[in-house]
Protein backbone atom coordinates (compact mmCIF):
# COMPACT_ATOMS: atom_id res chain seq x y z
CA UNK A 1 0.00 0.00 0.00
CA UNK A 2 2.94 2.25 0.42
CA UNK A 3 4.25 1.91 -2.77
CA UNK A 4 0.69 2.63 -4.49
CA UNK A 5 0.23 5.60 -1.85
CA UNK A 6 3.23 7.11 -3.68
CA UNK A 7 2.12 6.54 -7.06
CA UNK A 8 4.23 3.47 -8.11
CA UNK A 9 3.42 0.20 -9.01
CA UNK A 10 4.50 -3.21 -7.99
CA UNK A 11 5.67 -5.83 -10.03
CA UNK A 12 6.36 -9.22 -7.36
CA UNK A 13 8.51 -11.94 -8.66
CA UNK A 14 7.24 -14.78 -6.79
CA UNK A 15 10.00 -17.47 -5.15
CA UNK A 16 10.54 -20.70 -6.43
CA UNK A 17 10.16 -23.67 -4.05
CA UNK A 18 12.40 -26.82 -4.16
CA UNK A 19 13.57 -29.74 -2.50
CA UNK A 20 13.78 -29.00 1.63
CA UNK A 21 11.91 -27.57 1.50
CA UNK A 22 13.36 -24.33 0.57
CA UNK A 23 12.73 -21.19 -1.17
CA UNK A 24 15.04 -20.15 -3.94
CA UNK A 25 14.92 -16.77 -6.54
CA UNK A 26 13.69 -17.38 -10.02
CA UNK A 27 16.31 -15.48 -11.86
CA UNK A 28 14.88 -15.51 -14.94
CA UNK A 29 11.77 -14.10 -13.98
CA UNK A 30 13.31 -10.90 -11.65
CA UNK A 31 15.21 -10.24 -14.97
CA UNK A 32 12.18 -10.00 -16.76
CA UNK A 33 10.45 -7.96 -13.95
CA UNK A 34 13.84 -5.61 -13.48
CA UNK A 35 13.72 -5.49 -17.50
CA UNK A 36 10.38 -3.79 -17.74
CA UNK A 37 11.74 0.18 -18.88
CA UNK A 38 9.12 1.36 -16.23
CA UNK A 39 11.04 -0.28 -13.16
CA UNK A 40 13.11 2.03 -11.27
CA UNK A 41 13.49 0.43 -7.80
CA UNK A 42 14.04 -3.63 -7.01
CA UNK A 43 12.98 -4.24 -3.33
CA UNK A 44 14.99 -7.10 -1.82
CA UNK A 45 14.35 -8.81 1.38
CA UNK A 46 17.40 -10.01 3.13
CA UNK A 47 16.81 -12.12 5.40
CA UNK A 48 13.50 -12.81 3.95
CA UNK A 49 10.36 -12.71 6.21
CA UNK A 50 8.30 -15.23 5.67
CA UNK A 51 10.34 -17.60 3.34
CA UNK A 52 13.10 -17.67 6.40
CA UNK A 53 16.15 -17.71 3.98
CA UNK A 54 19.22 -15.85 4.66
CA UNK A 55 20.61 -15.01 1.09
CA UNK A 56 24.12 -16.81 -0.53
CA UNK A 57 26.96 -14.03 -1.64
CA UNK A 58 26.51 -15.66 -4.93
CA UNK A 59 22.93 -15.01 -5.04
CA UNK A 60 23.13 -11.58 -3.88
CA UNK A 61 25.70 -10.89 -6.73
CA UNK A 62 23.69 -12.23 -9.13
CA UNK A 63 20.46 -9.82 -7.80
CA UNK A 64 23.16 -6.98 -8.16
CA UNK A 65 24.18 -7.70 -11.41
CA UNK A 66 20.60 -7.68 -12.82
CA UNK A 67 19.82 -4.47 -11.08
CA UNK A 68 23.35 -3.06 -12.48
CA UNK A 69 22.11 -3.97 -16.32
CA UNK A 70 18.94 -2.39 -15.90
CA UNK A 71 19.79 0.84 -14.06
CA UNK A 72 17.30 -0.12 -10.35
CA UNK A 73 18.19 1.01 -7.65
CA UNK A 74 18.28 -1.68 -4.89
CA UNK A 75 16.17 -1.04 -1.74
CA UNK A 76 17.32 -3.97 0.63
CA UNK A 77 15.32 -4.40 3.89
CA UNK A 78 17.46 -5.98 6.16
CA UNK A 79 15.33 -5.88 9.43
CA UNK A 80 16.13 -9.41 10.49
CA UNK A 81 19.52 -9.74 9.63
CA UNK A 82 20.83 -10.40 13.43
CA UNK A 83 18.26 -13.48 13.80
CA UNK A 84 20.09 -16.30 12.16
CA UNK A 85 20.32 -20.25 12.19
CA UNK A 86 23.51 -21.69 13.52
CA UNK A 87 26.20 -21.79 10.83
CA UNK A 88 24.37 -19.98 8.58
CA UNK A 89 26.23 -16.22 8.13
CA UNK A 90 24.18 -13.14 6.92
CA UNK A 91 25.84 -11.00 3.95
CA UNK A 92 24.69 -7.64 3.54
CA UNK A 93 23.73 -6.46 0.31
CA UNK A 94 25.90 -3.08 0.70
CA UNK A 95 28.88 -5.17 0.71
CA UNK A 96 27.86 -6.33 -2.47
CA UNK A 97 26.54 -3.50 -4.48
CA UNK A 98 26.26 0.28 -3.69
CA UNK A 99 22.18 0.32 -2.32
CA UNK A 100 19.80 1.67 -0.06
CA UNK A 101 19.88 -0.21 3.33
CA UNK A 102 17.19 -0.97 5.81
CA UNK A 103 17.69 -1.73 9.67
CA UNK A 104 16.03 -1.28 12.87
CA UNK A 105 16.92 -2.86 16.33
CA UNK A 106 13.50 -3.43 16.40
CA UNK A 107 12.70 -7.34 15.09
CA UNK A 108 15.61 -8.93 17.13
CA UNK A 109 15.50 -7.12 20.75
CA UNK A 110 11.30 -6.70 20.77
CA UNK A 111 11.42 -2.73 21.02
CA UNK A 112 9.44 -2.43 17.64
CA UNK A 113 7.06 -0.31 20.04
CA UNK A 114 9.84 2.49 20.25
CA UNK A 115 9.47 3.18 16.14
CA UNK A 116 13.48 3.31 16.13
CA UNK A 117 15.36 2.15 12.79
CA UNK A 118 17.65 3.51 10.10
CA UNK A 119 18.29 4.03 6.68
CA UNK A 120 21.97 3.41 4.91
CA UNK A 121 23.50 4.61 1.46
CA UNK A 122 26.94 5.62 0.87
CA UNK A 123 24.80 7.88 -2.36
CA UNK A 124 25.34 11.20 -0.78
CA UNK A 125 22.78 12.61 -3.55
CA UNK A 126 20.04 9.68 -2.66
CA UNK A 127 20.75 10.36 1.45
CA UNK A 128 19.50 14.02 0.68
CA UNK A 129 16.51 12.86 -1.03
CA UNK A 130 15.50 10.51 1.22
CA UNK A 131 16.21 13.08 4.36
CA UNK A 132 13.78 15.28 2.10
CA UNK A 133 11.66 12.77 1.99
CA UNK A 134 11.75 11.75 5.87
CA UNK A 135 10.95 15.44 6.66
CA UNK A 136 8.57 16.08 4.18
CA UNK A 137 6.51 12.93 5.75
CA UNK A 138 7.27 14.09 9.09
CA UNK A 139 8.64 10.68 10.16
CA UNK A 140 11.97 12.00 10.73
CA UNK A 141 11.22 12.18 14.34
CA UNK A 142 11.68 9.39 17.00
CA UNK A 143 10.68 9.50 20.70
CA UNK A 144 13.67 9.92 23.41
CA UNK A 145 13.55 6.25 24.09
CA UNK A 146 14.22 5.14 20.76
CA UNK A 147 18.23 6.11 20.46
CA UNK A 148 18.58 4.77 24.21
CA UNK A 149 17.53 1.54 23.45
CA UNK A 150 19.16 1.64 19.82
CA UNK A 151 22.41 2.11 21.89
CA UNK A 152 21.72 -0.99 24.54
CA UNK A 153 21.04 -2.94 21.96
CA UNK A 154 24.19 -2.71 19.94
CA UNK A 155 26.63 -3.16 22.95
CA UNK A 156 28.64 -6.18 23.60
CA UNK A 157 25.99 -6.71 26.42
CA UNK A 158 23.17 -6.73 23.68
CA UNK A 159 25.71 -9.03 21.39
CA UNK A 160 25.83 -11.36 24.76
CA UNK A 161 22.13 -11.27 24.75
CA UNK A 162 21.14 -11.59 21.29
CA UNK A 163 23.71 -15.25 21.17
CA UNK A 164 21.12 -16.40 23.81
CA UNK A 165 18.30 -15.51 21.88
CA UNK A 166 19.00 -17.33 18.70
CA UNK A 167 19.98 -20.22 20.15
CA UNK A 168 16.79 -20.53 22.09
CA UNK A 169 14.59 -19.17 18.59
CA UNK A 170 16.50 -22.26 16.59
CA UNK A 171 15.69 -25.04 19.74
CA UNK A 172 12.09 -23.56 19.41
CA UNK A 173 11.99 -23.96 15.48
CA UNK A 174 13.33 -27.92 16.03
CA UNK A 175 10.57 -28.27 18.16
CA UNK A 176 8.34 -27.39 15.54
CA UNK A 177 9.71 -29.29 13.20
CA UNK A 178 9.86 -32.45 15.40
CA UNK A 179 5.87 -31.25 16.23
CA UNK A 180 4.38 -30.94 12.79
CA UNK A 181 7.26 -32.05 10.36
CA UNK A 182 6.08 -35.37 10.31
CA UNK A 183 3.00 -34.76 9.16
CA UNK A 184 3.17 -31.37 7.38
CA UNK A 185 6.25 -30.07 5.41
CA UNK A 186 8.30 -27.37 7.80
CA UNK A 187 10.98 -24.83 5.45
CA UNK A 188 14.05 -24.62 6.05
CA UNK A 189 14.90 -21.85 8.47
CA UNK A 190 18.68 -19.69 8.16
CA UNK A 191 16.79 -16.79 9.19
CA UNK A 192 14.23 -14.46 11.52
CA UNK A 193 12.15 -16.18 14.26
CA UNK A 194 9.30 -17.17 11.48
CA UNK A 195 8.55 -20.42 10.45
CA UNK A 196 6.55 -21.56 7.42
CA UNK A 197 4.50 -24.18 7.03
CA UNK A 198 3.39 -26.09 3.92
CA UNK A 199 -0.29 -26.86 3.60
CA UNK A 200 -1.13 -27.21 -0.04
CA UNK A 201 -2.70 -30.48 1.19
CA UNK A 202 -5.77 -28.84 2.31
CA UNK A 203 -8.69 -28.08 -0.21
CA UNK A 204 -9.44 -25.13 1.57
CA UNK A 205 -7.61 -21.60 1.31
CA UNK A 206 -5.03 -20.44 4.23
CA UNK A 207 -6.95 -17.21 5.27
CA UNK A 208 -9.67 -20.32 6.24
CA UNK A 209 -7.07 -22.08 7.88
CA UNK A 210 -6.11 -19.56 10.05
CA UNK A 211 -9.83 -18.81 11.25
CA UNK A 212 -10.42 -22.40 11.88
CA UNK A 213 -7.47 -22.77 13.88
CA UNK A 214 -8.41 -19.61 15.70
CA UNK A 215 -11.89 -21.15 16.15
CA UNK A 216 -11.44 -24.66 17.13
CA UNK A 217 -7.93 -24.34 19.03
CA UNK A 218 -7.82 -20.67 20.30
CA UNK A 219 -4.29 -20.73 18.44
CA UNK A 220 -3.61 -17.82 16.17
CA UNK A 221 -1.09 -18.04 13.23
CA UNK A 222 -0.72 -16.35 9.72
CA UNK A 223 -2.27 -17.39 6.64
CA UNK A 224 0.06 -16.92 3.87
CA UNK A 225 -2.63 -15.09 1.96
CA UNK A 226 -1.49 -12.10 4.11
CA UNK A 227 2.10 -12.24 1.74
CA UNK A 228 0.76 -12.40 -1.17
CA UNK A 229 0.60 -16.37 -1.55
CA UNK A 230 -1.73 -19.35 -0.95
CA UNK A 231 -1.65 -22.74 0.81
CA UNK A 232 0.97 -21.85 3.92
CA UNK A 233 0.96 -20.86 7.41
CA UNK A 234 3.00 -18.75 9.03
CA UNK A 235 4.53 -19.67 13.25
CA UNK A 236 6.25 -17.18 15.16
CA UNK A 237 8.89 -18.89 17.47
CA UNK A 238 10.09 -16.03 19.17
CA UNK A 239 7.96 -17.02 22.46
CA UNK A 240 8.65 -18.87 25.79
CA UNK A 241 8.86 -22.60 25.34
CA UNK A 242 5.71 -23.69 27.27
CA UNK A 243 3.81 -21.48 25.46
CA UNK A 244 4.99 -22.53 22.32
CA UNK A 245 4.91 -26.21 23.17
CA UNK A 246 1.08 -25.45 23.84
CA UNK A 247 0.46 -23.60 20.66
CA UNK A 248 2.14 -27.14 18.53
CA UNK A 249 -0.33 -29.04 20.07
CA UNK A 250 -3.29 -27.19 19.29
CA UNK A 251 -2.30 -26.38 16.25
CA UNK A 252 -1.20 -30.12 14.85
CA UNK A 253 -4.76 -31.20 16.33
CA UNK A 254 -6.64 -28.17 14.44
CA UNK A 255 -4.52 -29.26 11.19
CA UNK A 256 -5.66 -33.45 12.02
CA UNK A 257 -8.75 -32.24 12.31
CA UNK A 258 -9.57 -30.51 9.92
CA UNK A 259 -7.53 -32.48 7.36
CA UNK A 260 -9.97 -35.50 8.84
CA UNK A 261 -13.29 -33.65 7.86
CA UNK A 262 -15.83 -34.47 5.69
Amino acid sequence: SCVRNVGCIVSDSPLKVVDGPRYEIDFEDLERRCSDPSAKVLLFCNPHNPAGRVWTRKELETVADIARRHGLTIVSDEIHCEITAPGVSYIPMATVTPCVALGSPSKAFNIAGLQMAFIATEDAAKRSAIDEAINMLEINMVNPFGPVAAQAAYSPEGAEWLDAVNAYIWDNYLLLRDTIGGEFPVFELEGTYLAWIDCRSFDIPSARLEEELLRRERVWVNAASMYGGEGYLRVNLAIPRPLLTEGLTRLLSGLQSLKNAP
